[in-house]
């Protein structure tokens, strides 16, 4: 009886509550196209095949049938490929069946893909080669493409049958390929039929195969849409070759490089290669410049510098009406040759200084480079990078005063709002070998209550 009795309990409340008007949630209220974009913005990019879009599938029905029926949500992943476990057969199949759904998801959606295996240990790992692979016949909708893997997993992108005109929609690549492991055929940039002229973005990094300065040049001269480009080079160009005409780059806004030179015989010096290549290219409108040598540099290399100097400093003239943004790391630069560069770029916001920490006698970040930029209010005409606000300096230390590094700081923070017309910095950080006593790090704090971004380092080197 109990139980017929709560029976007709339950069927009661069922049918109370069908008969009350039922609550539509705001959300459900909105638009569909408003719903979309909402759904969009929180999808982070390169979102993991099984992050928040799944989530999101997860809340109710009509979430999920929104989402399942929109194409453009499922067009910008990223798969994260782990170290090599015992387990992973089972893992890579379960994450290339959910990047397939996701590649049928997306329909005709252009795709914005990232796919990153950092590679380690001995034992070659084909993982990346298979996803790649899965992934080489949506290539006629790649809009951005960012690949980090070794170099045994380059194979699938050298097919031949992969033209100029399958990538029709790329924009943007990126292209990490580590030297682990063996590539076969080996890696030649040039022969992937990459359409160089449709790029605004382009990142190559090729440890086993860096081209030099010279091919460089070569892709450079068709990519006139590039806006954005970071390439690590064999500082290698043939200096005695044509004269080629200068390369326009016109809407390059952004610019890195990152030197090496695998044959140490090569006749032309490094330094006299880079400032070579420098001036083939003709940028109208470069904003960030930046330069890391990995070059094994001597004492010939800075006498070197000192006869090419002032055509270094030609090129950084011809780009002081637009540049905002320098990093130089590791160039034989003396302190005066330094502060000859900057005094070039009156726009600079950003400065980036990285020296060798155990060169202290070559060590350029001294006492008198940092009372030179040092804002002085009675001589504010000649001062120097005024609309500097972010600075990253590492050096040895050997050849600076705490006192006087310490000016410096003060001389370009206020928290005063009246004041920040000429006092601009927010942001300082300094790496060296000398410790950090007692009376700055009261300093530091003090500043960074007061808003200013701050790190000063001692690296403990024992």
């Amino acid at each position: 009886m109990s139980r017929h009795i709560l029976g007709l309990h339950q069927q009661t409340q069922v049918l109370i509550q069908s008969s009350l008007p039922q609550q539509i949630s705001p959300f459900e209220r909105l638009p569909v196209e408003i719903k979309v974009e909402i759904f969009s913005r929180c999808i982070a990019p390169y979102s993991a095949l099984d992050g928040t879009l799944i989530l999101l599938c997860g809340i109710c029905l009509s979430w999920r049938t929104l989402i399942q029926s929109t194409p453009k949500l499922w067009s910008n992943f990223g798969v994260d490929i782990p170290p090599l476990e015992s387990d992973d057969l089972s893992k890579t199949v379960h994450v290339l069946e959910a990047m397939n759904t996701w590649l049928s998801r997306s329909k005709k959606c252009s795709l914005s893909i990232r796919l990153n295996h950092d590679p380690v240990g001995r034992i070659p790992d084909t993982r990346s080669a298979e996803m790649l692979a899965a992934l080489i016949p949506h290539a006629d909708r790649w809009r951005e493409i960012y690949l980090l893997i070794p170099n045994s997993s380059i194979a699938p992108l050298q097919d031949p049958l992969l033209l100029p005109e399958t990538f029709r929609v790329l924009q943007s690549l990126t292209l990490d390929v580590r030297a682990c492991w063996t590539s076969f055929p080996p890696l030649d940039i040039r022969t992937l039929r990459i359409p160089w002229g449709r790029l605004t973005d382009l990142h190559l990094r090729l440890d086993s195969s860096p081209l030099t300065l010279d091919q460089c040049m070569d892709i450079l001269a068709k990519g006139a849409n590039l806006v954005r480009c970071s390439l690590n080079v064999d500082c290698v160009v043939n200096i005695r070759g044509n004269r080629r005409e200068k390369i326009p780059l016109l809407s390059m806004e952004t610019f890195e490089l990152v030197l090496l030179r695998d044959n140490q015989e090569v006749a032309e010096a490094p330094e006299i290669c880079l400032v070579t290549f420098l001036e083939q290219l003709e940028f109208g409108k470069l904003r960030k410049l930046g330069i890391d040598s990995l070059v094994q540099w001597n004492n010939t290399d800075v006498r070197l510098w000192h006869e090419i100097h002032s055509r270094f400093i030609s090129l950084l003239g011809g780009l002081g009406a637009s540049l905002e943004a320098l990093r130089i790391a590791y160039l034989p630069l003396s302190e005066a040759q330094i502060l000859d560069s900057l005094m070039t770029l009156p726009k600079l916001v950003d400065l980036d200084l990285q020296f060798s920490m155990a060169d202290r006698e070559r060590d350029p970040i001294s006492n008198h480079f940092l009372y030179t930029l040092t804002l002085q209010f009675e001589n504010s005409s000649r001062q120097s990078l005024h609309q500097l606000e972010n600075l990253r300096i590492a050096c040895s230390g050997a050849r600076l005063n705490t006192s006087v590094l310490l000016g410096f700081i003060h001389s370009r923070w206020t928290p005063s709002p009246v004041e920040k017309m000429n006092k601009k910095l927010k942001a300082f950080r300094f790496v060296s070998l000398r410790p950090v006593g007692y009376f700055v790090r009261q300093r530091m704090k003090i500043w960074g209550d007061e808003g200013l971004i701050i790190a000063i380092d001692g690296v403990d080197v024992r």
